[in-house]
């Protein structure tokens, strides 16, 4: 049996205050957190769930683009956590465990803990995705580069990134 369930105007206006009241309902536009990727131009990066945010202890949740022949993200793993990315739209090559194959819009894609993987965009438009980390930061999913780049996000990285300076990006 479907119930058709109707609010009426005061319960509008009561929700939409509880929206702007929860720290919980948030947008990668207005309460993302700019977290710039090392060493690669022509992207973005934002968290808007983490421990830093809204004190999530088993999650982080971002969006990324990459934009038309952006710099490869360099291969990496995550040895303390998976991933999850899903593509909202565009196109993009990445590489898992020795494979590369495109990914496209409405694609997810798994990373297992500790497996090595990259991405890239040489087409002509943006690629954009969410993904998640099964860890509650950044620094907690680690990271390490296979190019004897730095070796972990955290600690003046970390706070780097979030004051907005990537000491990582080259021109």
């Amino acid at each position: 049996m479907d119930k058709k369930f109707n609010i009426t105007p005061d319960e509008e206006a009561l929700y939409a205050r509880n929206r702007e009241l929860t720290p919980y309902v948030r947008t990668f536009e207005e309460d993302g957190i700019s977290y710039p990727i090392p060493d690669l131009i022509g992207s973005s990066r934002l968290i808007a769930i983490d421990e830093d945010t809204v004190g999530a202890k088993e999650i982080t949740f971002g969006y990324s683009e990459f934009a038309p022949g952006s710099s490869v993200h360099k291969p990496h793993i995550h040895p303390d956590c998976e991933e999850v990315m899903y593509i909202l739209k565009g196109r993009g090559i990445s590489g898992l465990n020795g494979m590369d194959f495109i990914c496209k819009e409405k694609d997810i894609l798994f990373v297992p803990k500790g497996a090595e993987h990259y991405f890239y965009n040489p087409f002509d438009e943006s690629c954009c995705f969410v993904f998640l980390y099964t860890k509650g930061s950044l620094k907690e999913a680690g990271y390490t580069v296979a190019s004897n780049g730095y070796n972990e996000i955290g600690g003046d990285v970390e706070a780097l990134q979030k004051s907005g300076v990537n000491r990582f990006d080259s021109e």
